[in-house]
């Protein structure tokens, strides 16, 4: 990655941070319709700045408590955590991720996605 595709990425983290504080600020609360609030963490990821998506995280968890996330998100918090050295957590969130998608994860190593009989009377229920 160049100096100059960093500095972008550096600079859409803080526009959404930016976002994020205005409507804390209009609104006395976040009013994310958009899910600008779920991008950070891949910033975070292509710039290798395992550090910030750590803080990213803490501060995301702390502000929204109730928020599951979606699972390309979770997926990529917790490559934060494992990146971070975060294992126990890591794992956690890795299953978070299996729960919210069980496609996720074959995806990103390539498996074949085999759909899962996901219906009431399955025998995965």
């Amino acid at each position: 990655m160049t100096h100059k595709q960093a500095q972008r990425l550096l600079k859409k983290i803080v526009d959404i941070k930016r976002v994020l504080a205005a409507e804390k600020r209009k609104f006395g609360g976040y009013d994310d319709s958009r899910g600008v609030r779920y991008l950070p963490t891949r910033y975070y990821l292509q710039l290798q700045d395992y550090k910030g998506g750590l803080a990213y995280t803490r501060w995301f968890a702390k502000t929204f408590p109730d928020d599951m996330g979606f699972p390309d998100f979770l997926f990529e918090w917790a490559v934060l955590l494992y990146k971070g050295g975060k294992l126990d957590l890591a794992k956690a969130k890795i299953w978070q991720t299996f729960c919210a998608n069980t496609y996720v994860l074959d995806k990103f190593f390539g498996h074949p996605i085999q759909p899962l009989p996901k219906y009431e009377w399955s025998n995965l229920a």
